[in-house]
């Protein structure tokens, strides 16, 4: 009896190229010699081409990394010019919030001396008789009505007249220092005729 011992291969192997042929076909020489003769020359550039192509690349890429250059400063200076705008624009959007503000207070301010003016031209129009009201013009302003009442007073336009009586003595009282029943009759000439 044989026994058989299988042999345990560590790495699985083909077979078929360990069989023993030793007839090559015509096709797998014909492309063995074909492999052979379609493998081109490595073809040579002359070194002055070559030379000549790589100086202008360098060249094309130093214009490229100046253009790039150029443009990050175009960039920049936009960039700072925009934050100037901007700063300048801050300034006056502060400028005009100020002037706002400062709008609204002399508003509020002007209303205030409205109304005062208004107080006193009704105060001033409380003083003037009835019949002379009619007088001062509805057109004007309040401060224009004020200040033609002023002109008027000063002319006395407004002024109450003493009313007088018919037949009493018209001289003024207080020019009469002297009284008269005193007087000797030369003394009465005197002051009748006016010399002292």
């Amino acid at each position: 009896m044989t026994v058989t011992k299988s042999i345990k291969f560590r790495f699985p192997m083909d077979i078929q190229y360990f069989a023993e042929d030793s007839e090559t076909s015509a096709e797998t020489v014909n492309t063995e010699t074909q492999t052979e003769t379609t493998e081109k020359p490595e073809i040579m550039i002359p070194k002055t081409r070559f030379d000549e192509v790589n100086t202008k690349f360098k060249d094309v890429q130093r214009q490229l990394e100046e253009l790039l250059k150029e443009k990050q400063d175009r960039e920049k200076a936009e960039a700072e010019k925009r934050g100037e705008y901007e700063r300048l624009y801050q300034d006056t959007t502060k400028q005009a919030e100020e002037f706002k503000t400062k709008a609204e207070t002399t508003e509020q301010r002007v209303q205030q001396l409205e109304s005062v003016i208004s107080q006193l031209l009704d105060a001033k129009l409380e003083n003037i008789p009835e019949d002379f009201r009619d007088l001062i013009p509805a057109n004007f302003t309040v401060e224009q009505k004020l200040e033609w009442i002023a002109t008027a007073e000063k002319k006395g336009l407004f002024a109450k007249k003493p009313q007088q009586q018919i037949g009493d003595d018209t001289n003024a009282p207080d020019k009469q220092k002297v009284d008269l029943n005193s007087l000797n009759p030369m003394q009465l000439f005197m002051a009748g005729y006016g010399s002292k």
